[in-house]
């Protein structure tokens, strides 16, 4: 085993039930167990179905694989997990370390990122008592499922909130009270992440305008990311894209953030 040496500090919970790993829509591996401090998964030879080759073992026996991946470790990645093919989440996480065993190869990996929704999931998804159906997983989901919510990264001081379907009328609310969190502490800088997001309407873009305004004021950064082609256009016609700036990519930015930052693989 290779190891970055980090310590466990909270509980594991075997996950019993089939939940996909992936990375940019490729499927890597499955959900081994979680805890509030990462998680780890087996890593597929081959994608299940398919002849194609996992990018991430390639044709290379474990011994090789092993060697390649141990160059990557505290390096930061991007997965969404998938479970019977409902999206469970998109986390942030670093490589921590790397198993061999049986001739199967296992990854740890340690969250960069603090998802407030994908962590209060836990235990009570998992949790050995739970019946772990399909129906149980989806409740726990669609419950604590908030309108708006975060992910946090402590260590370069940025915040990604994950937008609603629809900010209007109705959920203006709900975004007022999530933001007001963020913005209760001045040194956190912030990605608006509109991936879900199809309409926004003059309410809303006068918040996201007033938000933008005091972290700039702060002295902080704010930007936009995954703009559908409505929501850009409206915001582009009120002037909105000029004061704030978009990316194309938000783990490429934070990992600019974190190496610019000088904060070395840990």
């Amino acid at each position: 085993m290779i190891d970055t040496k980090e310590k466990r500090q909270s509980p594991r919970y075997n996950v019993r039930v089939p939940v996909k790993v992936l990375e940019i829509e490729r499927l890597v591996g499955a959900l081994i167990d979680v805890s509030k401090g990462g998680f780890r998964l087996k890593l597929f030879n081959r994608l299940v179905d398919s002849d194609a080759v996992n990018p991430w073992t390639g044709d290379s026996e474990p011994e090789a694989v092993l060697k390649e991946l141990s160059n990557n470790l505290g390096e930061i990645y991007q997965f969404d997990l998938d479970y019977l093919g409902h999206h469970m989440e998109r986390v942030y996480v670093r490589l921590a370390h790397i198993i061999k065993r049986n001739n199967e190869l296992f990854i740890g990996l340690k969250y960069f990122g603090v998802n407030s929704y994908f962590q209060s999931i836990f235990p009570d998804a998992f949790a050995p008592d739970k019946s772990e159906t399909l129906e149980h997983i989806l409740d726990i989901l669609n419950e604590k499922r908030e309108v708006f919510h975060t992910i946090e990264f402590p260590e370069i001081n940025y915040t990604i909130m994950l937008m609603a379907k629809e900010i209007d009328n109705l959920s203006i609310k709900d975004f007022q009270k999530s933001i007001g969190k963020i913005l209760d502490d001045n040194k956190t800088n912030i990605i608006l992440d509109f991936r879900s997001t199809t309409f926004v309407n003059s309410l809303g873009i006068g918040n996201i305008y007033a938000v933008a305004k005091r972290v700039i004021d702060a002295g902080n950064d704010i930007k936009l990311i995954h703009l559908a082609p409505s929501v850009n256009k409206i915001m582009s016609i009120v002037g909105l894209t000029k004061k704030i700036a978009t990316i194309d990519n938000e783990l490429e930015y934070i990992k600019d953030v974190w190496r610019n930052n000088g904060v070395k693989n840990k």
